[in-house]
């Protein structure tokens, strides 16, 4: 993230998003099949005020990175 904290809610107007952990469960579709997997701790921005969840380029990093290892993990 490189802008600093806190951003503005594209919901709520408001100046009250900022860094937060969450616990995700996250569906891919990968040559026609489809996985789901829990992240107990993605990291996102969210806004205090109405809870908005927003992804960044980090949280996509964290989302693949988790996907690529349940994958080595079905080859072995």
């Amino acid at each position: 993230m490189d802008k600093p904290f806190p951003w503005k809610c594209p919901m709520c107007r408001k100046q009250t998003v900022n860094a937060a952990t969450i616990e995700y469960h996250c569906k891919k579709l990968h040559n026609g099949v489809l996985h789901e997997f829990d992240i107990p701790d993605l990291e996102v921005a969210r806004c205090d005020d109405c809870g908005e969840v927003l992804f960044h380029v980090g949280s996509d990093e964290q989302i693949n990175k988790n996907f690529q290892q349940l994958l080595d993990q079905m080859k072995n």
